[in-house]
């Protein structure tokens, strides 16, 4: 086995065994696991541009810079430069050019993961990677197979296989069981009813959560962490989904802004393409209430008065002439 396939091995198999030993209270392999499984995951994927690569460079096509010459009888070469080898996007970028196909946006999601648990998270327990394994099945168990041409049993052991696969079958089982309370949560908000399975605990990341029989009845019940058992109060999860709603800030765009104050409570959760607060429900808000004309995001946001461009200039000028 090359050095690439068995250092990606090795660091899937060690991502594995960090699990076990967190699970176990060591708290401290938590953030190894998720670090070791993504590398692990990555370290894979640049066996396969290994695969891909001319027989004279093996290379070649994980190296970061790609450079073009001249031999001396005047045939073009396509040589790997330097050391530095591609990173995710460069990963990213060769597998679509040689038509590569991988879930980016679940490997997304396990790099979010890591990255939460390496910065953001305040709490962190074995459950969060859980998470990890089971989108690590997903990606490995079609890639392994497909594209390496591999058992994945046999290339990552079998002990190691069957605990990412345990694993992420008591993850969808967990996922399966909050699912069915979200359908059956009595939300006020359609986008927040909509949106609710999209958040994530802002204490711990975890991405699952329950509701306590005390509260299952009521409108907007307090959800509970299945992770950290935190709760998580309506007017938090109401600003996760916000979050999750709002696209990366675009300099270059400012009409990609989705949200804007709402006119009714004065908090910054006002979602203009849906004409809905995602505080306090309030709906129908973008239209003047003079002329009825649909108010411009940028006249909205902060219009106590509720009054489109045209019809604030009308009443600027009647109370100047006052």
């Amino acid at each position: 086995m090359n050095t690439i396939k068995q250092n990606a091995v090795d660091s899937i198999q060690l991502g594995i065994e960090d699990f076990q030993l967190a699970n176990k209270g060591d708290n401290r392999r938590i953030i190894s696991a998720a670090r070791n499984i993504y590398a692990g995951i990555l370290l894979l994927f640049k066996e396969k541009l290994v695969l891909e690569s001319p027989s004279y460079d093996q290379e070649l096509l994980i190296r970061e810079k790609i450079i073009f010459k001249k031999d001396s009888s005047g045939h073009l070469l396509i040589q790997g430069n330097g050391k530095k080898t591609v990173d995710y996007r460069g990963i990213q970028e060769r597998f679509d050019n040689l038509s590569i196909q991988v879930d980016w946006k679940i490997l997304e999601n396990i790099q979010k993961v890591r990255n939460d648990l390496e910065h953001y998270c305040t709490e962190k327990n074995g459950k969060q990677i859980s998470k990890i394994i089971s989108d690590t099945f997903i990606i490995l168990n079609s890639f392994i197979t497909e594209y390496l041409e591999e058992v994945p049993s046999d290339l990552l052991g079998e002990k190691t296989w069957k605990h990412i696969v345990n694993q992420a079958d008591m993850y969808r089982l967990l996922q399966k069981t909050w699912y069915t309370h979200a359908e059956n949560l009595n939300l006020s908000n359609r986008i927040i009813k909509e949106n609710i399975c999209n958040i994530h605990c802002p204490y711990c990341g975890f991405d699952l959560f329950s509701i306590t029989p005390d509260h299952e009845n009521e409108e907007n019940p307090p959800l509970e962490c299945v992770s950290c058992n935190r709760e998580i109060p309506a007017s938090v999860y109401r600003q996760l989904v916000a979050d999750y709603l709002t696209p990366i800030p675009d300099h270059t765009n400012p009409e990609e802004q989705t949200f804007c104050q709402c006119p009714e409570c004065g908090k910054d959760t006002y979602l203009y393409s849906e004409d809905i607060c995602l505080s306090c429900d309030q709906e129908n808000l973008a239209y003047c209430s003079s002329c009825g004309e649909k108010i411009e995001l940028f006249m909205l946001n902060g219009n106590y008065e509720q009054l489109c461009d045209n019809c604030n200039h009308m009443k600027y000028l009647m109370d100047k002439d006052d």
